[in-house]
């Protein structure tokens, strides 16, 4: 193998690393939403815990598909 390919291998398991943090990470912060949805819709504001809890949904969706690279 050449230095170049040795180089471009080390950075692609870099970026799949560094993914794999991001999507524990959106894992993480998607549950956090989810978990405070309930709090401010019984707090009265049916709107932002509706959308606090797509938001989570999402974020964990995306934390998945991160992590699986």
């Amino acid at each position: 193998m050449g230095i170049k390919t040795q180089a471009i291998q080390r950075k692609i398991i870099g970026l799949k690393a560094q993914a794999h943090r991001v999507g524990r990470f959106a894992q993480k912060s998607g549950n956090i939403e989810m978990a405070l949805a309930p709090v401010v819709t019984l707090g009265g504001a049916p709107e932002v815990g509706a959308g606090l809890e797509a938001i989570g949904q999402a974020s964990r969706k995306a934390g998945a598909i991160l992590k699986g690279m």
